[in-house]
């Protein structure tokens, strides 16, 4: 019976002190820093509104050619809009700068339209979430825009 309760207490001990291996999952860590954020994206979404919710205007207001272009932000504060893929007429590339200010707001040369002070709603490493105000025939208009890298 002592032998048992050995044995059993030792198996006990052996099986609770292994690890199992591959189970744990790294989540990446993402800071809205220029460091984290630098690099290239893609358009998802664009949204507009004078109050929330904001409309979906990525298919009505956004050029099919402008759809495919490639937003690219430099760890070292510049930046570059390619018009990539259906190149527009005239070609909408542009380089310029980007920053984020320690407000943690961003402001950035987007191309097709620049965004000053705009806040990061979200990011995860991957989905970038700005939303920013600007003045459309005298009306301040709220716009989000979703970037994927």
């Amino acid at each position: 019976m002592k032998k048992i309760i050995i044995v059993s207490i030792s198996l006990f001990l052996i099986v609770s002190s292994c690890k199992k291996e591959g189970s744990a999952t790294t989540v990446p860590t993402c800071n809205k820093t220029v460091a984290d954020i630098a690099g290239t994206y893609s358009i998802v979404k664009v949204e507009a509104g004078l109050a929330e919710p904001l409309s979906d205007i990525t298919n009505t207001e956004i050029k099919p050619c402008q759809i495919d272009d490639k937003l690219v932000l430099n760890a070292n504060g510049t930046s570059l809009y390619q018009d990539a893929g259906t190149a527009c007429s005239p070609n909408g590339s542009a380089a310029g700068n980007w920053s984020i200010g320690g407000d943690g707001k961003i402001s950035a040369n987007l191309g097709i339209a620049d965004v000053a002070n705009a806040t990061i709603v979200s990011f995860d490493c991957k989905t970038l979430v700005l939303l920013g105000d600007r003045m459309v025939s005298g009306l301040s208009v709220k716009f989000r825009v979703t970037l994927i890298k």
